[in-house]
């Protein structure tokens, strides 16, 4: 009798994982990107702020969702980023895990470029950088990896081609389709 309890647990932890658990898929979406906001520093500036978009297709709310900008491959050599840096979800005050609830999406920011400033931008925390690697790189294209995961949720993984020229406002971003 308790080997048909245990048989039984397992089919329904099974069941419950493959079909109730939160499910991630990050995506670009550029209806409304880049987004133009003024940056205040010392020198107040036009920035264009260009985020991903994370959706739970799942039937349960994904907690304590974070993201990180895994990799970032330049196409044409150069420096690249190969270790973790935690991303800002848009619209938070800071780097803190959010819950996405089911059937919905946030925003996710990734990068932006400067009006007076012709550097990349990855918008990802200082603190978490690697000593030596800072989170400007120059115009140029670009892969880059970007891992969601959650306390309840399969993580997920994408790859972006990132087209970034001097011109603010012009970045292209493509999901690069099989790489997931």
């Amino acid at each position: 009798m308790n080997a048909f309890i245990e048989i039984a647990k397992d089919i329904l932890g099974w069941f419950f994982r493959l079909f109730v658990r939160p499910s991630l898929r990050i995506e670009y979406v550029a209806d409304g990107e880049p987004q133009v906001e003024t940056v205040s520093n010392a020198d107040p500036q036009a920035g264009w702020f260009y985020r991903l978009r994370v959706w739970n297709d799942g039937r349960l709310p994904a907690q304590d969702c974070t993201a990180t900008l895994s990799r970032v491959e330049p196409q044409a050599g150069g420096r690249s980023l190969e270790r973790p840096a935690t991303l800002k979800w848009a619209h938070e005050d800071d780097y803190q895990p959010i819950t996405i609830e089911s059937k919905e999406s946030r925003k996710l920011d990734l990068a932006f470029l400067l009006e007076n400033d012709p550097r990349l931008h990855f918008y990802f925390q200082r603190p978490s950088r690697p000593a030596g690697i800072d989170r400007e790189f120059p115009v140029g294209s670009y892969r880059v990896m970007v891992r969601v995961s959650g306390k309840n949720a399969v993580s997920t993984t994408a790859w972006f081609s990132l087209e970034a020229s001097a011109v603010p406002g012009s970045m292209r971003i493509f999901k690069i389709q099989g790489q997931d």
